[in-house]
């Protein structure tokens, strides 16, 4: 009996410690369905035709284009810029 006595302290401590990660199932389960669900309305929203350019709940202004000229380091100027620095700083 004196162990069964014993015990009851170490049984409730595994008790509220399975409660406590009961509850955190429940809510981890909670918010999956309520992204879920989210998922779901913006998906239904991006497959609704719009007269306006829109990609996935998206508006699309412009479309973007390369430029016709490659964009290069100026290594002239990043040189110069270097220089000046250094010799005020040293």
């Amino acid at each position: 009996m004196a162990k069964l006595i014993e015990q009851i302290p170490e049984n409730q401590i595994i008790l509220t410690q399975k409660g406590a990660k009961i509850q955190k199932t429940n809510a981890m389960a909670e918010e999956i369905a309520k992204r879920s669900l989210e998922a779901e309305i913006l998906y239904a929203e991006s497959k609704m035709p719009t007269s306006r350019n829109q990609i996935g709940g998206i508006e699309i202004v412009d479309r973007a284009t390369p430029r016709k000229i490659p964009v290069s380091p100026q290594l002239r100027f990043i040189l110069v810029i270097a220089g000046i620095t250094g010799l005020i700083l040293s």
